[in-house]
């Protein structure tokens, strides 16, 4: 857009003005009315995002849990496609579930406002402790390491977890449940080619991605999100590093289990898959 500026386009002026203009407003707070617009409906239709459950009621009324999805992928569309499934009682999830996102997606213009929106806040270790006091957080903790290391097209089903424990402690402290989800088929969308040392630092992806046809429009693979049981906590003030790696082998153990039980929904080609923590 800057580029056109020089040759005078009135196109590229109004967006050069959209996006200064975006940047001067501030986020906003969650909407309801965008976590259930109608394009995230098309978008699970165009998908066939189907997803498996534990027997209903697997939660507690009034009980806060911490729900750690996987995998990032290229791009983590399964989780942004159940957002609004969360505030469903079909879901069985809580009603009052946010997540929290790298801190720098709330401060990019377009980027800051979508995320707000649909109730987001930064990815801190502060903040996810201070919201699991009043409710429950969904969180997806590979971040962007998951991008560069974790589950892609060429490389098959990987969660990056065996570095990721703060989420953990912050469970332990708070005393919620961890919820395991995995999304199949997300790893299918995009591919993706960048700077893993520059993005890590960033703590936002730096590069390309690309589906069909080389364009960002994704591939179409047929996705499953599947939930598994609530895996309790002891409440502990000062978890030790024992405590933290007993519920980090448990949610391991957990998405291993859930993986293998349901990928030959998806087909002969995924029942052959074998999920990877690194």
């Amino acid at each position: 857009a800057l580029w056109a500026l020089r040759a005078r386009s009135p196109v590229a002026a109004a967006l050069v003005a959209l996006f200064c203009l975006a940047a001067a407003l501030p986020p906003g707070s969650k909407s309801q009315a965008f976590r259930h617009a109608g394009v995230w409906d098309w978008w699970r239709r165009h998908f066939g995002l189907r997803a498996v459950v534990p027997p209903l009621p697997y939660t507690t009324p009034g009980t806060r849990y911490l729900v750690a999805q996987f995998p990032h992928a290229t791009f983590p569309m399964g989780t942004l496609l159940n957002a609004a499934i969360t505030d469903s009682p079909q879901g069985g999830m809580p009603p009052s579930v946010e997540g929290v996102v790298a801190d720098v997606l709330l401060r990019l213009p377009v980027f800051k406002h979508i995320f707000a929106a649909a109730g987001c806040h930064p990815a801190d270790g502060a903040t996810l402790a201070r919201l699991l006091k009043t409710r429950s957080v969904a969180i997806i903790p590979e971040g962007v390491a998951g991008i560069f290391h974790g589950a892609s097209r060429s490389g098959g089903e990987r969660v990056y977890l065996s570095a990721r424990r703060g989420f953990l402690r912050a469970a332990l402290v708070a005393g919620t449940p961890v919820i395991p989800v995995y999304h199949l088929g997300n790893s299918q969308l995009l591919s993706f080619v960048g700077l893993p040392r520059l993005s890590r630092r960033l703590r936002v992806s730096v590069g390309l991605f690309f589906g069909v046809g080389g364009s960002p429009y994704p591939h179409r693979p047929r996705m499953l999100t599947v939930v598994g049981d609530p895996l309790p906590v002891v409440q502990a003030d000062h978890p030790t590093r024992a405590d933290v790696d007993a519920l980090h082998a448990r949610l391991c153990a957990a998405l291993g289990t859930l993986f293998d039980a349901h990928k030959a929904l998806l087909g002969p080609e995924w029942a052959a898959k074998k999920l990877e923590i690194v």
